[in-house]
């Protein structure tokens, strides 16, 4: 049985469009209230209706990277999030290789724990923040958030932060 906790009214963006594909060293702050909407109550209440289908993207996103796919990680990334990155065509490939690979590669299983915030993007495009941990095969907890977007109906990643918690993302937006 999975735990999902909702924290509702919080808004995040990353960079421009989560452009921060430093992807593991990205930063994510509150939104400014007088500059970013914050979704609604009934904004939070559809997400919470629609949480499963953003946690199949993030198991799906898990299992490509467990099996060393980075095409097929790189492939749900958004649009914006791949335009937006300024270091250069191959930078987010390198990242991915370098950094997401090697921090799933001892992945054993996902724990029963989702903890979930709502966010949106740049384009203002609704999403969820969800934070989850996966035990190594020597029993360690390694933490992890994944910003899941729905783009007109299309459930992309816009970040992957790694070695952050559901407690360090409160933190950070009080």
């Amino acid at each position: 049985m999975r735990t999902v906790r909702f924290i509702t009214r919080a808004a995040f963006l990353c960079g421009a469009a989560f452009a921060a594909v430093a992807l593991g060293s990205a930063t994510c702050h509150a939104g400014d209230p007088a500059s970013k909407p914050t979704p609604g109550i009934e904004d939070d209440e559809l997400l919470v209706g629609r949480a499963d289908a953003y946690s199949q993207v993030v198991d799906r996103a898990v299992g490509f990277l467990v099996r060393g796919d980075a095409d097929g990680f790189r492939a749900m990334l958004s649009e914006a999030t791949i335009e937006s990155e300024t270091r250069g065509a191959g930078a987010i490939d390198v990242i991915i290789k370098s950094r997401f690979i090697p921090f799933f590669s001892d992945f054993a299983r996902l724990t029963d724990t989702v903890a979930t915030l709502p966010t949106h993007d740049a384009g203002n495009n609704p999403g969820l923040a969800i934070c989850r941990t996966f035990e190594t095969n020597s029993g360690q907890e390694r933490p992890f958030v994944m910003y899941v977007i729905n783009q007109h109906g299309n459930y992309v990643l816009g970040n992957l932060i790694l070695n952050k918690t559901f407690e360090d993302l409160r933190a950070e937006t009080r």
